[in-house]
């Protein structure tokens, strides 16, 4: 019989305090409450996780992740994810053992899954996006508004995930949103299970006030198209409000990414990239807008609200479901750069 201690496969830095990181730290320390867990991993805190209580594997393929960056493969984001996630999946197949559950994000979980599935272990997935033909069609989509593209997600990766999902005995899912697409996709609702996802509310809080009277539009996420920050910088600079600044804070996975960023914001000195720990950046802002095409959670939202800020977000954002219209923020159409400027320019008219 199997063991009773959940696996928990992470391709990443498990205790870090941002985005994905963030959801699996959240899992994995309730299950540690209740009995001893196995995790397998990128790196972790032992802060954390002390070695008494848990046994920690780790998986790192930062070196083979530096060796494809040396070659022409850099330049193409789809590849490269893909790649990425399958050579943690394949990897950390190897570390499978006869205890259950095994849980594993989707895109990475192919191989860890059907290691267990052959052992005859419980397989919980983590929905890491929303449903991936959903999110598939709206980038073929932004494609034709682009003019190419720029995204993450190849058919590869999409088939692998689609096979993830009917792989696993269960899907962990963070907004009613992304439980939607999947159960409009033809999933069995008994697979899916809703987990409110938390934030540390003692790391995301206001340490300092304002320090100053500029209006800043913050946005806090990738720098990439599916994110639509092309849509929230043209509606800023449509609206030529006197001082503001729009603070775009985040990274662009590839210098092509980054190319197509700077483009987009040429000759704006009233627009800044800034990336790094961004709780100053909230600490400083006026308004977070998060213009995203299709996000899972966007748990951006839920660190902004603990600043106090308030939200202008896109009914494709999981997080929408902690807004109330008019009171903490306001829920606009994707790709609406009028509803953007509508609402950028009521919270500019209420802040002097």
């Amino acid at each position: 019989m199997p063991e009773n201690k959940p696996q928990i496969f992470f391709f990443g830095n498990i205790s870090s305090k941002h985005g994905l990181s963030n959801m699996v730290l959240t899992l994995a320390k309730r299950l540690s409450k209740e009995s001893k867990i196995r995790i397998v991993c990128g790196n972790w805190s032992k802060d954390d996780f002390p070695s008494s209580d848990s046994t920690i594997r780790r998986v790192n393929i930062f070196l083979l992740k530096r060796m494809l960056n040396i070659t022409p493969l850099r330049w193409d984001l789809k590849v490269m994810m893909f790649l990425e996630y399958s050579i943690f999946d394949f990897l950390a197949s190897r570390f499978v053992v006869n205890s259950s559950p095994v849980y594993a994000l989707a895109g990475m979980a192919l191989h860890i899954f059907k290691k267990a599935e052959i052992m005859g272990l419980k397989k919980i997935l983590f929905a890491t996006t929303l449903e991936i033909g959903f999110v598939w069609r709206l980038h073929k989509e932004e494609e034709k508004v682009v003019g190419r593209d720029y995204e993450w997600l190849n058919v590869h990766l999409k088939n692998k995930i689609l096979k993830e999902y009917e792989l696993a005995d269960e899907i962990i899912v963070y907004s009613k949103l992304t439980y939607k697409t999947l159960l409009d996709s033809g999933i069995d609702e008994s697979k899916l299970k809703y987990l409110m996802q938390k934030i540390d509310d003692d790391y995301f809080k206001r340490r300092t006030e304002k320090k100053d009277n500029k209006f800043r539009v913050l946005y806090v996420g990738r720098l990439t198209p599916q994110k639509g920050i092309h849509y929230l910088i043209k509606a800023f600079k449509e609206l030529k409000l006197p001082n503001a600044e729009l603070l775009l804070f985040g990274a662009t996975p590839t210098s092509q990414l980054r190319k197509w960023v700077n483009g987009q914001i040429k000759n704006c000195d009233n627009i800044k990239i800034k990336c790094g720990d961004p709780r100053p950046a909230y600490e400083q802002a006026s308004v977070l807008v998060h213009p995203s095409l299709n996000d899972n959670t966007g748990k951006t939202i839920s660190e902004a609200l603990a600043y106090g800020l308030p939200i202008v977000l896109t009914e494709n954002t999981g997080s929408k479901e902690l807004i109330e219209e008019g009171k903490n923020g306001y829920i606009i159409p994707i790709r609406s750069v009028e509803a953007i400027k509508e609402k950028i320019g009521y919270y500019h008219s209420i802040s002097n």
